[in-house]
């Protein structure tokens, strides 16, 4: 193996490889456009095709058309069926082509051999309709059980004929015709496909409730963000649980922590680099004459009227992997992709409804490998310490040793009602070293700052192979979900000043993570922290006040331990000592101190709620309270329990030395301000209690909290 340490001794002089021109798509994969007559109008909704090398397709218009000889220079287009609703995929099953319409799945077959259906029987139709136009139902696609699978899309817009049940869902149609519901929280699901392997996955738009696109697997109860149909979970037959009330603005890992039966992707498409609208999609099974992808996916993307490539590999039971750029420029938004027996990529185009990137209105094209291998990424796999690469071709050393080959960030995002998400807690990440196997197939990164639940970028514009090439699609997108060895313990960020009394902190917080000990001018030790717990006493450096706010931003929790955050403008209202120069840092946290406690204050807000319908907060109920009794710190609950638009006061002073406590409101992430400064306080049993209570609140883990005490049955 050689190693980066080894690098000074390849920068001796040495043959370098040749310097080519950029290499282009079409010199590997070669399109050939199907010419359609005049006349008929293929705004494809799905594909089949035929052992006797036909093709049908069928047209969102409500036809299927065969067609004869449709990678030749001369098909031939005879109609085969119509009258149907907006069909979005064709299925072969038993001597029959199913095919799903917007209210069931219908089976057609032609029974006189006259080249035309004549039989449109139903097999399912146990799902109603609103009457909204967005109603699309995707699939059928079979199990190994024989159950057919599709996906509802959620309705846009009017429902005339009044909400109605699984729309939003994956279900599952019996060899009996029953319909079982599997999975909720679907927004846009243009794709639903069985893997060779016999799991099923579908595709998904972004939109409200949903990031970014993606691919994901379908797993019995599983949830995947979106409430729109999520009331169906209460009828009896749904295996999903409701999750009731969604959290309106949290990253996605803690949405995990939060919403019951959340299941993340197995792949996130990011936005506009890789599409807008995945669709349908095809596992390549032709054994290498595709080209070097067998076993890979293949998704078509509706926007981008192009087609990615997807590398899938579990790990610790998770299904994750890396999504690449594979081949753009097609004629029209891409809608289904299917393989044929000759290893042919069928892509079957509509921009109808959305727009598109292609410059036709629809069509249909064959891709084919042209023989030539692309130096391409191959595979993408995660390891313990980093990323596994595997390459079509050999790579240059040099070029793969020289750090400025590479760069890589990672990032998630939000759930939240807004359309789409930006990319949230984005940073970059270091690369602490490079090995290449002896035949130059595989290099192994070690990355310092993996982290579940993101996804992880890499870009190597500067690789070569050994003959000079440039890769054909420098860029990668890695989902991790998991990472080999298991899960790991939370990491706590412990930020201090040289004024720290850390060691009485220590024992509380390594009961629960490990601990780094963090020093205030090395911030930037924040981006590998599952939590930021802030003990310094002394005011911050400008930059480091940038650093705390970009992890604020980040969506990640944090807890500050007074005299850190002092400086509020009623302070004196919680018994905290000022500490100029603190502002800033307060804003940031996003936490205004709360108006005085006052018994003048609870009658003004009585007076203003006579009828008693504010939301009211009762901090005894908290979790971070959970078994501390406050007499012990020599602190109160707060006399008046209000539901302020910035923070929440969980306990007041009394007299300025016992601790006080308040947490910003809101769904996201989750802050919280201990006024816990003197040594003398936090040896204190309670006050020990309260912290660790805090930490395992903060970091999502309240079920390793002791248990509610029962509520009193005494009269």
């Amino acid at each position: 193996m050689v190693t980066l340490p080894l690098l000074l001794a390849l920068l001796l002089p040495q043959d370098a490889p040749g310097v080519q021109d950029a290499p282009t798509e079409d010199q590997y994969y070669a399109l050939h456009t199907v010419a359609v007559p005049d006349g008929i109008v293929l705004e494809v909704g799905g594909l089949l095709p035929l052992a006797d090398d036909a093709l049908l397709v069928c047209t969102r218009r409500g036809e299927v058309w065969r067609i004869e000889s449709a990678a030749s220079d001369a098909p031939r287009f005879s109609l085969w069926a119509d009258g149907l609703q907006e069909p979005l995929g064709l299925l072969a099953h038993e001597g029959s082509v199913l095919t799903v319409q917007r209210g069931e799945v219908t089976a057609l077959r032609d029974e006189d051999g006259d080249g035309q259906a004549d039989a449109y029987d139903v097999v399912c139709d146990d799902w109603d309709l609103s009457g909204s136009y967005h109603e699309y139902a995707f699939g059928p696609r079979r199990d190994r059980d024989g159950n057919l699978w599709i996906t509802l899309n959620i309705p846009f817009d009017a429902q005339p004929f009044g909400t109605v049940d699984w729309r939003g869902w994956a279900l599952r149609v019996t060899p009996q015709g029953e319909l079982q519901p599997v999975a909720g929280g679907l927004r846009s699901p243009a794709g639903v496909e069985v893997s060779p392997w016999g799991d099923v996955f579908y595709t998904d738009n972004q939109g409200e409730w949903n990031g970014a696109s993606k691919l994901a697997q379908l797993t019995e109860g599983s949830f995947h963000g979106h409430p729109l149909g999520i009331d169906s979970a209460h009828r009896p037959e749904s295996p999903v649980v409701h999750p009731g009330e969604l959290p309106d603005g949290v990253l996605m890992p803690t949405a995990v922590k939060r919403v019951p039966g959340f299941t993340l992707p197995a792949v996130w498409f990011p936005y506009d680099v890789t599409g807008r609208s995945p669709s349908g999609m095809a596992w390549d099974e032709t054994g290498g004459a595709f080209g070097p992808f067998d076993g890979q996916l293949f998704v078509g993307d509706q926007y981008g009227a192009n087609v990615l490539r997807v590398f899938l590999e579990q790990v610790d039971g998770a299904w994750q992997g890396a999504c690449f750029r594979f081949r753009e420029g097609l004629q029209s938004g891409v809608i289904r992709v299917a393989f044929d027996a000759r290893g042919g990529l069928w892509a079957g185009m509509s921009d109808r409804g959305w727009s598109s990137l292609g410059p036709d209105p629809w069509g249909l094209q064959r891709l084919t490998w042209t023989g030539a291998v692309p130096f391409e990424i191959q595979r993408m796999q995660v390891t313990e310490v980093g990323f596994r690469l595997t390459f079509t071709a050999p790579v240059d050393e040099r070029s793969a040793l020289d750090p400025d080959t590479w760069a890589l960030r990672r990032f998630t995002y939000e759930l939240h009602s807004d359309y789409g998400s930006d990319e949230m807690d984005d940073w970059e990440l270091d690369l602490a070293d490079v090995s290449v196997s002896a035949d130059g197939t595989l290099i192994e990164l070690s990355v310092d700052s993996l982290r579940e639940g993101y996804v992880h970028e890499l870009i190597a514009e500067g690789l070569r192979d050994t003959e000079g090439r440039p890769l054909l699609h420098p860029e990668a997108w890695y989902t991790l979900l998991a990472r080999p060895g298991g899960e790991r313990p939370p990491r706590i960020a412990l930020v201090v000043d040289d004024h720290t009394d850390a060691a009485s902190l220590l024992p509380t917080l390594t009961s629960v993570g490990e601990v780094v000990v963090v020093t205030t001018d090395h911030l930037d030790a924040l981006r590998d922290a599952d939590l930021a717990l802030c003990a310094w006493t002394q005011d911050l450096p400008e930059a480091c006040v940038e650093t705390l706010e970009r992890y604020v931003d980040s969506g990640r929790p944090l807890i500050a331990l007074g005299p850190s955050l002092a400086a509020f403008p009623d302070h004196e209202a919680l018994g905290l000592a000022e500490a100029p120069g603190t502002e800033r840092v307060a804003h940031t946290l996003g936490i205004a101190a709360p108006r005085e406690i006052t018994d003048e204050f609870a009658d003004e807000v009585e007076g203003e709620d006579p009828d008693g319908e504010r939301e009211r907060f009762d901090p005894a109920r908290h979790p971070v309270l959970r078994a501390v009794d406050d007499s012990d710190l020599s602190a109160r609950l707060p006399s008046v329990v209000l539901d302020d638009e910035v923070c929440r006061v969980l306990l007041a002073s009394r007299d300025g030395s016992a601790p006080a406590a308040w947490i910003r409101h809101g769904p996201g992430a989750r802050v919280l301000v201990i006024a816990l400064g003197a040594r003398a306080q936090r040896e204190q049993p309670a006050a020990q209690r309260l912290l660790r209570n805090a930490i395992l609140w903060a970091l999502d883990l309240e079920q390793q909290l002791d248990p509610p005490e029962p509520a009193s049955t005494s009269p």
